[in-house]
């Protein structure tokens, strides 16, 4: 039995025969090699063998191909033999503008040519009513149908059981009979395009044994129920690109096998049940039409489908559960319709088959399942998303699964990653091409990824150009300082970069010390101004923060100490008036361990010896040290080579010093108890003077004041416990050394002068009497006047609210602290706030008391025994 044809009519023209026509001339050769005939001959080109009525030539780089052209001639061969050329190996001829009678095959063999197994037939061929192609066998035929016209169409020129494609396309011939359909049992395939005056079908295909019905591009509008009711074995059928406006519900109720339905609908809604009866679906394409809306069950029976494809319609909103039942689902295409979000719940649960989304030329402003860490799609390899309207893209957002995701001319300004979330992605290939990136610091992680290739991007050369440490991030006004340029975050590290540059500063702008973002350091940028002082933390808080300091090109003329702090790392003041650093600057700065760059230079440094040998001591800070100047222009390095030690200054400054001490030393011990006095008084040099030298003529230790209401505390409590050994302090109260008959307020000064302490005892009783109050105010002036703490207050547990108080009471409790009575630890306060005699003055003292006990103790034994004697003797007597 013979093969079937593959028989197919294209819309192109101008085939291989074209170019092969160019190519050098292997028929020509072998042409060459016969005897001369006049029937034909070669061209001057070298190329074509010219006959009186055709031309042919043989394709070089195919030698199984022989080339016949007719310039709308009939082709024939009217000898038996033309030229004795060996065209054994001739398997494919291609006719072009020829008109084609008789036996194609009697024709072949006239010029040697008997197993062709492909027929073309080119452009402007006509086909005769005598032609037929039976006899051959042919597997392959190929129309190309341009101009091409078909006289019979009720029989055809091959033979029946080799019928197995019929080709009708890019021709104004109307859709052929039922009969020259039915005659065909073998017809299988059925192609019928690119025919625009293709209106109308027959009423029914009749056509049981088709498999494949390819009606696209054609002018179709209508499909009624009884179209397609007798092709039960379609399995293929091609509508796209037909307007179709009309299409009834049950039209496929007979097609159940098919598998791949495309079609275009230029209506806003299908019917209902129309897809319900196409259970074996594997792929389905409405496409290019004006779809606007699908309902909810209207995939629910394509359990199969593996390739869906909406693209082209005016969708805006995709039902929750449109694609519920597509659980065989790998790709989907809904590419430029107006969708703006797409539901995680119109898939299956965990749609695991689904690799392939295209949702090119839409409307979204976010990647769609965004939030939902791939649980929809956990499958999902491939994501197109171009021309749309997405603004912002996080790398974390972007499922895990992804190989290629196509963000390519959307809106997307940057792009966010996380490193640590990086790992899962490393296969993943992006697109960004076409968005109005801006390159700042919020691109520094993408950019660092894609020039380490750890992530693949498109067209990433404009990526690999970027330098890092350039990139930066505007701030807003606030917090930054005002009268400045800018405030920008900086570089991978995210240096916090003021630039206050170029404004004519007198001052250094105030800084906040509170930024809300985090930063690596601080860059304070104040060049070109005219600043003659640098702040100091006090003044300027954030100044303290401040880790590179640039001000060159001002009008600094010192740095002292109190503008150099901890943090700072780095200080340019070139240029500017400098004429001296402070030389506690100097020292501290050797400190710094973060200070390691100071540049100095174009000053105007009064250069000493003292004073450059502590510059020098930084040579290690100071940048470009051999360069630094002095201010009548010789350089520090040699002016500090001239600064050579001179003997007899040295002598001369070293006696001076002697003198002096000496000097000192002989005034210190020949008045020695005043200068004490003085200084313990003024608080001075308190490491070489206590308070009891100070004190050493005052006659007592304390003296107390208190009503004579409470005699019995001081009595009882308060003297015992100062008393007692081993502070044994010396106490005065009126009730033991005032005298009659001397002015009382006179008496009350003169022991309060002439005590280390003044103890008030300070109850109710104490504040109802005048006098008593006025004893305070003596003592609290004494001690003002004094400029020590000489008052001690306690305060009884009758005095609960201060409010009591007179205003001068409460002015010193509200700057003083006080004693309770009732305090746990007020034996201990209380000895605290007494003067500290010294411990060895009080160890010798405790030694003499113990050594006049034992003594008294000895002469009461001597005596007790020697009484003892007498009674005897007197007992004998």
């Amino acid at each position: 039995m013979k093969n079937l044809v593959n028989f197919v009519l294209f819309a192109t023209f101008g085939t291989s025969c074209t170019i092969f026509k160019t190519s050098v001339a292997t028929l020509c050769d072998k042409f060459r090699t016969l005897p001369p005939s006049s029937e034909c001959n070669c061209t001057d080109a070298n190329m074509t063998v010219l006959c009186h009525y055709f031309e042919i030539y043989q394709a070089p780089e195919d030698n199984s191909t022989l080339c016949i052209g007719c310039n709308g001639n009939q082709l024939q061969f009217k000898q038996p033999t033309l030229f004795d050329v060996d065209f054994s190996g001739i398997r494919e001829v291609e006719v072009q503008s020829c008109i084609l009678n008789d036996s194609f095959k009697s024709m072949l063999q006239r010029i040697g040519i008997r197993d062709v197994q492909a027929v073309i037939l080119n452009e402007n061929t006509q086909l005769g009513d005598t032609f037929v192609l039976s006899g051959l066998n042919i597997t392959k035929v190929e129309i190309f149908a341009k101009n091409m016209t078909w006289v019979n169409n009720d029989t055809f020129p091959l033979d029946e059981d080799q019928f197995g494609e019929f080709p009708l396309s890019n021709s104004n011939v109307s859709f052929p009979t039922n009969n020259f359909l039915s005659n065909n049992p073998s017809l299988n395939t059925l192609s019928i395009t690119n025919n625009k005056s293709l209106k109308d079908l027959p009423k029914i295909m009749a056509i049981p044994s088709l498999k494949k019905l390819y009606l696209d591009h054609n002018n179709i509008s209508i499909i009624t129920s009884a179209l397609f009711s007798m092709l039960q074995n379609l399995t293929l059928l091609d509508l796209e690109q037909n307007p179709i406006g009309t299409i009834a519900e049950d039209a496929f109720r007979s097609n159940r096998e098919l598998a791949w339905l495309r079609l275009r609908f230029v209506r806003t809604q299908l019917p209902d049940n129309i897809f319900e009866p196409l259970t074996k679906l594997t792929e389905l394409r409405i496409v290019d039409g004006l779809l606007q809306h699908i309902q909810e069950r209207m995939f629910w029976s394509q359990t199969q489908l593996i390739i869906l494809d909406l693209s082209g319609n005016q969708l805006t909103v995709l039902g929750n559960r449109v694609f519920l039942h597509l659980t065989s689902l790998k790709s989907l295409k809904i590419d430029r319709n107006n969708l703006s979000v797409i539901s995680c719940e119109s898939f299956p649960s965990k749609a695991h088959n689904l690799s392939i989304i295209s949702l090119n030329w839409n409307k979204f402003t976010n990647i769609p399942f965004e939030g939902h860490n791939n649980s929809c799609t956990p499958e999902l390899s491939v994501a197109r998303l171009s021309n749309n309207a997405i603004k912002s893209l996080s790398i974390n957002a972007i499922p895990p699964s992804l190989r290629y995701f196509d963000l390519s001319y959307n809106q997307i300004k940057s792009i966010e990653i996380d490193k640590d979330t990086l790992d899962g992605r490393l296969k993943l290939e992006l697109s960004v091409i076409g968005n109005p990136l801006e390159f700042n610091c919020k691109m520094i992680n993408f950019v660092q990824m894609v020039q380490k290739d750890k992530l693949k991007l498109n067209h990433s050369e404009r990526f690999n150009d970027l330098v890092i440490d350039q990139l930066y991030c505007d701030l807003e006004a606030y917090p930054c300082p005002q009268d400045c340029n800018n405030c920008r975050l900086v570089g991978p590290q995210r240096e916090l970069v003021l630039d206050c540059s170029n404004k004519n500063l007198r001052k250094v702008p105030q800084i906040s010390p509170y930024f809300p973002l985090k930063y690596s350091s601080i860059v304070l940028n104040v060049r070109n101004n005219a600043i003659k002082q640098l702040p100091t933390i006090k003044s300027n808080p954030g100044f303290g923060f401040v880790n590179t300091l640039l001000i060159d090109n001002n009008f600094v003329e010192s740095w002292k100490v109190s503008s150099l702090h901890k943090n700072l790392t780095v200080i340019s003041m070139n240029n500017n008036s400098l004429t001296s650093i402070d030389e506690k600057l100097l020292r501290s700065a050797m400190h710094l361990s973060n200070l390691t760059q100071i540049n100095l230079l174009e000053n105007n440094l009064h250069c000493y010896c003292t004073y450059v040998k502590h510059i020098l001591l930084l040579r290690s800070k100071i940048a470009n040290l051999s360069a630094l100047t002095c201010a009548t222009g010789q350089l520090l390095v040699e002016f500090e080579k001239s600064c050579e030690p001179n003997n007899h200054n040295s002598v001369l400054i070293l006696f001076l010093i002697l003198t002096i001490i000496v000097s000192g030393l002989l005034i210190y011990y020949r008045y020695q108890p005043s200068i004490k006095k003085w200084l313990f008084i003024k608080h001075l040099c308190l490491g070489y003077v206590s308070e009891a030298e100070a004190d050493e003529d005052l006659q007592y230790d304390a003296f107390i004041s208190y009503s004579r209401l409470d005699e019995h505390f001081v009595i009882h409590q308060l003297i015992p416990t100062l008393e007692a050994p081993p502070q044994n302090y010396r106490v005065c109260i009126h009730l033991r050394k005032l005298v009659p008959g001397v002015l009382l307020q006179k008496q009350v000064l003169n022991a309060i002068a002439n005590s280390r302490r003044t103890i008030i005892y300070i109850t109710r009783n104490f504040l109802r009497y005048e006098w008593t109050r006025a004893e305070f105010r003596l003592a609290f002036e004494h001690s003002l006047r004094q400029n020590r703490a000489r008052l001690i207050v306690i305060l009884a547990n009758d005095v609960v609210q201060l409010d009591e108080l007179d205003p001068q009471l409460r002015v010193f409790f509200s700057t003083t602290t006080y004693i309770r009575k009732d305090d746990e630890r007020f034996r201990e306060k209380l000895l605290y706030a007494m003067p500290h005699r010294d411990i060895e003055v009080m160890q010798r003292e405790q030694g003499i008391l113990l050594e006049e006990g034992r003594l008294r103790d000895s002469l009461l034994r001597e005596m007790n025994r020697h009484r003892e004697r007498i009674d005897l003797g007197d007992v004998e007597l």
